[in-house]
């Protein structure tokens, strides 16, 4: 997909100071293991970053979470106004793209069993992966 690059990060936390800098706490790894199934995290954060040139024609960008057989969960949606104003800051910056950052949090996300959740943006017809992060179960120790 041409003129947008996305970037997620899967976090347990977020935290945003007055200057509007980010701190991700416990950045999780690609793959995560856990003792056992079910099981719970305690929070499960998401970090996106957005950077859209300013030749990208305005669409809206719509960003889910999925996991195999279930239906997708929102967790941002970018509309128009809020694509074209980071071009318009582009352009009086001298910038060659705009930059979005949005997050999205949950206390107590629950993990049935082992499995990927992915983080996917939805660009037009076109589905850009974000961030995906695996839950595994420990081996057994004997």
């Amino acid at each position: 997909m041409p003129n947008i690059i996305i970037v997620g990060i899967f976090c347990e936390d977020i935290r945003e100071d007055a200057e509007g800098l980010f701190t991700l706490v416990r950045v999780f790894p690609d793959t995560v293991i856990l003792s056992s199934f079910p099981n719970m995290l305690r929070s499960l954060a998401f970090y996106l970053r957005v950077n859209v040139e300013r030749s990208f024609e305005p669409t809206p960008i719509r960003v889910v979470l999925r996991v195999r057989g279930q239906q997708d969960m929102p967790l941002t949606i970018l509309d128009l106004d809020i694509i074209q104003q980071a071009q318009a800051e582009a352009v009086s910056q001298g910038l060659p793209f705009g930059t979005i950052v949005t997050t999205a949090a949950a206390s107590g996300f629950p993990i049935s069993h082992p499995d990927r959740v992915s983080a996917v943006a939805i660009v037009g017809e076109a589905e850009v992966l974000c961030g995906t992060l695996k839950f595994e179960a420990a081996a057994d120790v004997c």
